[in-house]
């Protein structure tokens, strides 16, 4: 897969967007094929509701952790 360049990516989801807010944007992401989600400075709670909807509709192909932030990318 060839890469994205920088101009033709967008960020969708604001900071400090909670879960029930930003369901709409998720699902203009569906079928888009591969989508990094990175979350800084959020609650275990709230990254959990994205995670779960998140696994129901994508496929969570890698994962990287470190001490105030988390990177995931899905297949949507």
């Amino acid at each position: 897969m060839k890469p994205v360049d920088v101009n033709e990516t967008k960020c969708i989801l604001e900071a400090g967007e909670l879960f029930t807010q930003s369901l709409a944007d998720l699902e203009q992401l569906k079928g888009q094929g591969r989508v990094w989600f990175l979350f800084s400075h959020y609650s275990k709670s709230e990254k959990n509701q994205f995670l779960q909807y998140l696994d129901e509709i994508g496929q969570r192909l890698n994962t990287q952790h470190q001490a105030a932030a988390a990177l995931y990318l899905y297949e949507l």
